[in-house]
């Protein structure tokens, strides 16, 4: 039987026979949530459900390859942080410079993290966290500046 691989972005590999498949998963090149479509009947597949490879040995648990880049994993829990502690910024420079330094570098790491995973966005979370931060510093010492120090 023959099955399709979803690769990036939703473009389809194959058909592909079974034993190729159970190859590629054995060296490494098929995740065990790699999707396998069917044509006949028209049906999804994950590769744990069809691969006797995965099924049938725990080695799997080592997956994925230490290069290989899970969809979930393209950075984008690290850009919610970084317009997080963009908010964060703003409104700690209000209350306490730390916090808005802080939360500023933070952000600055994580769009760091995400720009290595290659997400498309990374850049611009660099400079909003990095305008984000000097804005609250900004705030804090303007605070100072009209209202003094207590």
């Amino acid at each position: 039987m023959d099955y399709f691989v979803i690769v990036d972005k939703g473009h389809k590999v194959g058909p592909v026979p079974k034993d190729t498949l159970e190859m590629w998963a054995k060296e490494g090149r098929l995740l065990p949530d790699a999707v396998l479509p069917q044509l006949e009947p028209e049906r999804h597949y994950r590769a744990i459900e069809v691969l006797d490879w995965f099924r049938s040995n725990q080695a799997f648990a080592a997956y994925p390859r230490p290069d290989a880049v899970l969809p979930e994993e393209d950075g984008s829990k690290e850009m919610v942080w970084v317009w997080v502690s963009c908010i964060m910024s703003l409104v700690g420079g209000i209350f306490c410079c730390f916090l808005a330094i802080a939360s500023g570098s933070a952000g600055i790491v994580s769009a760091r993290r995400a720009q290595r995973k290659g997400h498309p966005g990374a850049v611009a979370g660099i400079y909003a966290s990095t305008f984000c931060m000097l804005v609250g510093f900004s705030f804090q010492i303007a605070y100072l500046w009209f209202f003094g120090i207590d």
